[in-house]
């Protein structure tokens, strides 16, 4: 925008070196400086409250918490992780990793994430592992605290939460800890990939058994319905593969597959449905369900050296494959902000199209009205021309004083333009078509009265008008004395019909092109005529006669009165 003002500001309709070039560039150029203070220093203030929230150390292999101090595993946990995640990838960590949110019961959790209570949090393959505790009490912990504030803007991506069979028919468990989450999403500003992984026990060992992601991925926008046919569709899949892991070296009590498959079609997947048609009424907006997973607990890694690491399980695949990223909720400041110029950048786009639009209809009637005053070849045709051009011009003229429509006035204008281009064929049509017909009109009424004999009646019938006459004619002569309606009245009385006109249109057309050319007259001295000194003389003595007259007579009146 500033580019086009300062190299083209032609294409906005403001004059190169202009007053008004010079605001726009300032204006311009003070906006972009404030836009780019207000963001420089919104980072830079981040970057040092983080910095000084919080002690930086470090160790040959990373952050490891004091294990002499058991209280500090809570209070340094997101100091240690933060310096963690820097050391091992760098100042942008915050873009390269993944903070996942395990909720559940310690139990649970354990099954899925071993070490997790005790380590609090787990690293590996880009993917963090947080420690949220139960739902059944509200998440108000200093640790989770911690947690939210380790990022700006999206301080988690995702949460699962882990349930037994038991608790995932629990219809009042799951409505306490969906309304927990909702509050940790109002917390965090936006909305939460929610995760529902169900750890099934068996009766007997699994041990050997290949591990895989078991569940299913949903749409964005899932629907009860959606959910039971992704379920549904695990069902055959799921029997085949469990029947070909038993026959896989004979390992019959390798069957969990298989008899998962079985409690789905059986009543599991009525059960889910059931359980989480309050989470996809509608009424959670904070909450995005993006999977439902199935396992065994998962056996635990050797961490070796590095306090805190992680490998994750193969069971883990389909929650990492996942990137979905949940909307913002609520808004704060730089939301505003960014808001209020983007609806501004809108509106002011809008604007611009809406003045395009309306100047380049404009114009385009400006064109159509200039080329039907070119090619009238009648009197009728060319004074009603004349008539939509003097309308036209009106209305350019009267923007040209108040100003023109807010809808045009967005860059684009091109009234001052306009009236430029028609104004110097208005006087060419106007001079032929109306002034000097007109002042030819006046001559000759002025000539019939000074041919008359003096004292005869007709003199002294034509005195009464003659007056406004002459100064008519005068007035069109020295622009500068016009009186626009002496004028216009004068004009109308001298000029009743016009030859080749039909009176009817003459008398529509013909005062309101006087009266845009009796208002204008005084503004343009350049449209003056040429007047005739010797008949102007000659009107004004026939005119002192016919006066001098009239006052003899009185005074002999006054004379008879008084005797």
């Amino acid at each position: 925008m500033g580019a086009m003002v300062w190299r083209y500001p032609q294409w906005l309709g403001i004059q190169a070196g202009s007053d008004h070039q010079a605001l726009w560039l300032l204006g311009i150029s003070a906006m972009a400086l404030l836009a780019a203070l207000y963001l420089g220093g919104f980072h830079f203030l981040g970057y040092v409250m983080g910095r000084s929230a919080y002690r930086t150390y470090q160790t040959d292999n990373g952050p490891a918490v004091d294990k002499a101090e058991p209280h500090s595993v809570n209070e340094d946990a997101s100091n240690g992780l933060r310096n963690y995640l820097r050391h091992l990838y760098g100042p942008l960590w915050r873009h390269k990793t993944r903070l996942l949110l395990i909720v559940g019961e310690p139990t649970e959790i354990t099954a899925i994430a071993p070490h997790l209570a005790k380590k609090k949090w787990l690293e590996g393959q880009r993917t963090v592992l947080l420690w949220g505790g139960s739902l059944q009490e509200t998440l108000e912990s200093p640790l989770l605290d911690q947690w939210l504030g380790l990022r700006r803007g999206r301080a988690l991506d995702g949460v699962v939460w882990t349930l037994t069979p038991e608790q995932s028919a629990d219809a009042v468990a799951l409505d306490k800890g969906l309304r927990h989450l909702q509050e940790l999403a109002r917390r965090a500003r936006r909305q939460l990939p929610l995760h529902l992984w169900q750890v099934c026990e068996n009766a007997w060992s699994q041990e050997g058994r290949e591990s895989q992601p078991v569940g299913c991925l949903l749409p964005a926008k899932v629907t009860p319905a959606m959910l039971e046919d992704c379920l549904e569709e695990l069902v055959e899949p799921l029997s085949h593969q469990g029947i070909a892991q038993m026959k896989l070296k004979k390992q019959m009590h390798h069957d969990f597959l298989l008899r998962l498959s079985r409690d789905l079609q059986a009543n599991g997947i009525a059960r889910w449905r059931q359980a989480l048609a309050p989470l996809l009424s509608g009424f959670n907006p904070g909450l995005l369900l993006r999977g439902v997973w199935f396992s065994q607990p998962l056996r635990a890694t050797d961490s070796g050296e590095i306090e805190h690491f992680w490998w994750p399980d193969p069971a883990w695949h389909g929650v990492q494959r996942d990137k979905a990223v949940g909307a913002r909720l609520g808004w704060r400041a730089p939301r505003v902000a960014y808001g209020l110029f983007l609806g501004l950048a809108v509106m002011w786009g809008a604007g611009m199209v809406l003045s395009f639009v309306s100047n380049r209809a404009q114009i385009v009637q400006v064109q159509a009205v200039s080329t039907a005053l070119q090619q009238a070849s009648t009197p009728e045709a060319q004074l009603l021309a004349l008539n939509e051009l003097v309308h036209v011009l009106a209305r350019l003229d009267h923007r040209a004083v108040y100003g023109a429509p807010w809808y045009q006035r967005f860059g684009l204008n091109r009234n001052q333009q306009l009236l430029e281009t028609l104004w110097p064929r208005y006087v060419e049509a106007n001079n032929r078509l109306v002034r000097d017909p007109a002042a030819a009109r006046l001559r000759e009424q002025l000539e019939a009265l000074v041919k008359l004999a003096p004292g005869s009646p007709q003199r002294v019938e034509r005195s009464a008008v003659a007056y406004d006459q002459l100064k008519a004619y005068l007035m069109m002569a020295r622009p500068e004395k016009a009186e626009a309606d002496l004028l216009v009245k004068t004009l109308a009385h001298a000029e009743p019909t016009r030859e080749g006109v039909s009176p009817a249109l003459w008398r529509t057309v013909a005062a309101n092109v006087w009266q845009f050319y009796a208002e204008q007259l005084a503004a343009h001295p350049d449209w003056r005529i040429e007047a005739d000194p010797r008949l102007v003389a000659q009107v004004r003595q026939a005119l002192l006669d016919q006066l001098g007259q009239r006052n003899a007579e009185a005074s002999l009146y006054q004379q008879v009165l008084d005797d």
